[in-house]
């Protein structure tokens, strides 16, 4: 839980302070669009095209961060069958006495 929150902070901290405002102010205080626009000082428009990309940039964030996750994860669980592999090998080899 701890790593997802981090992975989310840090996903936020690369989005522009502009975009990164408008993001939280959304989600976090539940603002609607044309409330923030005029908090803001920007047109609807601008926080339509914040929000977006915004969003688009935090999903490939996930995507990516999954996506190494899952490759990390093959990578271990082919060198332990390859180890295990070995190791029955070794066991087979040392019982026949080869």
């Amino acid at each position: 839980m701890l790593e997802t929150l981090l992975r989310i902070d840090r996903a936020l901290q690369a989005l522009p302070p502009r975009m990164r405002e408008t993001f939280l102010l959304s989600q976090l205080d539940g603002l609607t669009y044309s409330t923030i626009a005029a908090q803001l000082n920007v047109s609807l428009g601008s926080v339509r095209k914040y929000m977006l990309k915004a969003a688009s940039a935090l999903l490939v964030s996930w995507f990516l961060g999954c996506l190494v996750a899952w490759l990390l994860g093959c990578l271990v669980a082919w060198l332990l069958g390859c180890l295990v592999a070995w190791l029955l090998g070794c066991l087979v080899a040392w019982l026949l006495g080869c």
